[in-house]
């Protein structure tokens, strides 16, 4: 599903009038006007994170192969960032690229200057995040949601570029329905009070159909059910009990109850589970190829020794997980 063309389209567009910072000449010219030129990285820092901007730092194996890219093949395309003071800039696009070329050693990184207001930077951040990964649910939805903002509320700046309508309501009128109901449904998680069920729906542990009516609970109901069923161990959002699943049966009848006006607790709660067939833990697959690209010291170890290890690191995150509890 993609964002709306000509809200997409007129974000590349560059601002041909940027200053180059002192000392600093540009190496080469790029389409639209612009230039790259080497700042310096300690002169580089991320964009604020917020609920529009969940782009998260790559992990694991998508961090080591970036940076086993940039290692040998350098940082092929540069970085976009925007000047927020004297000799700093903010990078719009890059913070992977900048993550592993540091690890590495490097001191400078190639970067184009666009002068940009808050508005702009924000959409830019969107634009671009979605050419160079595979979107989130939660970061589809606050793209989408900005998308319907710039739409409805104020058009579209067309002096940014004249390759696209300065006002796209035009646009969002001719998508097809089922189209604007997908962006609909994804639309609906911004309304989540608690950024866990956010973490949870991009960990799979809640399905979209689930978590739309869960958005539209309460901000109290919420926090309540939130409580019941998750928690974060070590940074990672998980399940308090994995026989209590929400399923959409389950968040209707969360719903339900707040619609009769039922008091939610952790009683009326696991009460939707009682006379029903528990949940089922599931069955893991381990792929040890892949672990052990994550973890290089695995290769060295034999599959009794592997299991020894699995098993340690799981006593210690559940006696972790009820001192949470």
């Amino acid at each position: 599903m993609a964002i709306n063309q000509a809200f997409l389209s007129g974000l590349y567009e560059a601002n041909s009038n940027n200053d180059l910072p002192p000392n600093l000449e540009p190496n080469q010219e790029h389409s639209h006007s612009e230039i790259i030129i080497e700042l310096p990285i300690e002169q580089l820092v991320n964009y604020p994170k917020s609920r529009y901007n969940r782009y998260r730092i790559h992990e694991g194996e998508k961090m080591q192969e970036l940076t086993e890219s940039i290692r040998h093949n350098g940082v092929l395309d540069p970085l976009v960032v925007r000047t927020i003071g004297e000799h700093q800039y903010e990078i719009i696009s890059g913070k992977n690229r900048k993550h592993a070329a540091e690890s590495i050693g490097y001191e400078t990184l190639p970067c184009i200057i666009r002068e940009l207001d808050d508005d702009e930077a924000l959409r830019q951040l969107n634009f671009l995040n979605a050419q160079y990964r595979e979107l989130l649910p939660s970061e589809k939805a606050y793209a989408y949601e900005l998308e319907h903002q710039q739409s409805n509320n104020h058009g579209f700046r067309s002096d940014i570029s004249t390759l696209y309508h300065a006002d796209t309501k035009l646009d969002v009128q001719l998508e097809e329905p089922e189209e604007r109901m997908t962006k609909w449904r994804y639309r609906q998680l911004t309304k989540f009070v608690n950024d866990g069920f956010l973490d949870a729906v991009d960990n799979n542990l809640i399905k979209l159909t689930a978590s739309i009516e869960l958005a539209r609970l309460s901000p109290k109901s919420q926090e309540d059910v939130y409580n019941f069923f998750l928690c974060v161990v070590d940074d990672t959002i998980a399940y308090r009990d994995a026989h209590y699943i929400i399923t959409p049966e389950i968040t209707s009848k969360i719903k339900s109850m707040e619609e009769r006006g039922d008091e939610i607790t952790s009683h009326s709660l696991s009460q939707l589970f009682a006379g029903e067939r528990k949940q089922p833990v599931g069955v893991l697959k381990l792929q040890v190829t892949k672990l052990r690209t994550s973890h290089p010291e695995l290769s060295t170890m034999k599959p009794h020794e592997i299991e020894k290890t699995i098993d340690t690191a799981l006593t210690e995150h559940f006696k972790r997980r009820k001192e949470l509890q």
